[in-house]
């Protein structure tokens, strides 16, 4: 009988090419910093720095997770908490971060630009009338939609919107800036949405009827990856964006909402209401690995040198990338000796017919 071929991941058997056990303790990472009850979180990242934004025992506080490194296999952490003042108790929904400011989007539709050296709030709108679900700054110009539909553009400059767009039938869960006047967004009405300010138009790709949650762009620049329904995550190609080009994880992929998701080249990382950070391959369709840790749903992102840092309300799990590297080369070495397996037994098998046939000739 041909061998079977293994499931990815390491819940394989792994006894046939060595008698050790492959070391999966990578998987649930190590706890960085944990948050007290009732602390309220967003995350940013710039340029190798990682910024925690919320609540912080009843006050507003900014974390900075910067200067994270590996060094000779011990985690060097540089973490600093800053009181920050001008802004009104606040439960942060998305963030965006720069070298001088960052910029918060909140609940209950207040979009908020603090000074990251004075750790002031410098302007505060109340720019929708729902959760802002995204905020990007692109120069002078802040970008940022709400679940009212809403998309906005506000010059920092001139503190005054200078670009609107509204979807009349849903509410918008995510954005995309390509640059100063092209955008893509997400809506709940299972949209995706090329918009051109300066030409004032707009291109609609829609697939199915689940709500779209979270896109992220390929560094190809060709690619969005999307967040829909339950746990579904897919591939569209904007230069043909009539047909999915894939559908991941089918069978082994997440089992709730799918909150963020972060690319590193043709690697997709999910964080989702499961419990769980999932690892993809924009060329593949099944989920390559499972990081497990967190009592409660993940809810943010961020890779920062050799570190994928993941949060939620309890607080932050770091996992070396280095680690998950060499656990999937391990199983993809066992994955390919296993197929040269299947093929002797295969090859022996087709001979030893052979035979039989010759026989009773």
């Amino acid at each position: 009988m041909a061998a079977m071929l293994p499931q990815t991941g390491l819940e394989q058997d792994t006894q046939l090419f060595e008698p050790k056990k492959l070391d999966d303790s990578y998987k649930y990472g190590r706890s960085m910093w944990n948050l007290g009850k009732g602390d309220t979180i967003a995350l940013g990242h710039y340029d190798g720095e990682l910024l925690h934004f919320g609540t912080h025992k009843g006050k507003m506080v900014s974390l900075d997770i910067s200067g994270v490194t590996h060094d000779g296999g011990r985690i060097k952490e540089i973490q600093s908490i800053k009181l920050l003042h001008g802004a009104k108790h606040v439960d942060p929904s998305c963030m965006d971060v720069e070298q001088e400011h960052f910029v918060v989007g909140d609940t209950k539709g207040n979009v908020s630009t603090f000074s990251r050296v004075a750790g002031k709030c410098a302007l505060k709108n109340l720019d929708h009338k729902e959760k802002v679900s995204a905020v990007k700054m692109a120069g002078d110009q802040l970008f940022h939609t709400g679940f009212d539909g809403y998309l906005l553009v506000r010059n920092m400059k001139l503190d005054r919107i200078v670009h609107s767009w509204i979807s009349t039938k849903a509410p918008l869960s995510d954005m995309i800036v390509q640059d100063s006047s092209k955008l893509i967004v997400s809506s709940w009405d299972s949209s995706i949405t090329q918009i051109d300010l300066r030409m004032k138009s707009c291109e609609q790709i829609r697939h199915n009827k689940s709500p779209i949650r979270k896109i992220k762009l390929h560094e190809e620049g060709n690619i969005i990856v999307a967040a829909h329904g339950v746990g579904g995550l897919r591939s569209i190609d904007l230069r043909n964006p009539s047909t999915p080009l894939k559908e991941y994880g089918v069978g082994n992929g997440h089992t709730d909402v799918i909150n963020h998701i972060v690319l590193q080249k043709d690697r997709i990382f999910t964080a989702a209401d499961d419990l769980t950070v999932r690892l993809f391959d924009v060329n593949q369709d099944q989920c390559l690995e499972r990081l497990q840790g967190h009592s409660t749903g993940i809810m943010h992102l961020c890779l920062s040198g050799d570190l994928l840092i993941a949060s939620n309300y309890s607080g932050f799990r770091k996992y070396r990338m280095t680690d998950i590297d060499n656990a999937l080369a391990e199983i993809e070495r066992r994955r390919q000796a296993l197929q040269e397996v299947q093929k002797k037994e295969e090859s022996a098998e087709a001979k030893g017919k052979g035979k039989k046939k010759k026989g009773k000739k």
